[in-house]
């Protein structure tokens, strides 16, 4: 854990406060981070979002790094686009 580790500091170091979640369906099979229904992502603090392992034992997917959630609130999810590019 770094100083920088918190919702509330963050946005000071530079980053955007993003939490890996655990996504059990999505309109498209090939981005289910990226198309996921919004009645499908496990709630922050479920047993399936604590881990990545948790989330496959759950037989989800997990949604971290580039593919993580943005959270502006509780209620409101908005995926993260990653402003890498990779070569087609």
């Amino acid at each position: 854990s770094t100083w920088c580790d918190s919702k509330n500091k963050c946005g000071g170091c530079g980053g955007m406060w993003c939490k890996a979640r655990c996504v059990f369906s999505a309109s498209n099979a090939a981005d289910v981070c990226g198309t996921a229904y919004s009645t499908s992502v496990a709630p922050v603090d479920d047993w399936c979002t604590l881990s990545g392992s948790n989330c496959a034992g759950c037989k989800g997917t997990w949604c971290a790094g580039d593919k993580a959630f943005m959270h502006d609130s509780v209620n409101s999810l908005a995926p993260v686009v990653s402003t890498s590019s990779t070569p087609a």
